[in-house]
């Protein structure tokens, strides 16, 4: 249950606003309702008892360019990728 009240010892909000330029001046005032009462009640019925399925699929790359696979073969472990060396490691010329 939630009980709610907006602005409940201010019956109006109030908005102005004062616009110059050059040789134009403009005012602008509004006055509006503002005060809000509510009350809210909320209640869940049962409980969930649902779970999310796991898949047992995994996704595979079969996708062929220029005739060929662009990738290996499933045997065939990934090459190895040497890390790049930064300036520190390089050996002098």
């Amino acid at each position: 249950v939630t009980i709610r009240a907006n602005s409940p010892f201010k019956k109006y909000g109030t908005w102005s606003h004062r616009t110059i330029n050059g040789h134009y001046s403009g005012n602008s005032f509004s006055r509006f309702y503002n005060r809000d009462y509510g009350i809210n009640i909320s209640y869940r019925f049962g409980s969930l008892k649902a779970q999310v399925k796991k898949t047992n699929t995994t996704i595979q790359n079969t996708d062929m360019v220029g005739g060929s696979s662009n990738s290996p073969p499933k045997d065939t472990p990934p090459p190895h990728k040497t890390p790049p060396q930064t300036p520190s490691q390089e050996p002098p010329l």
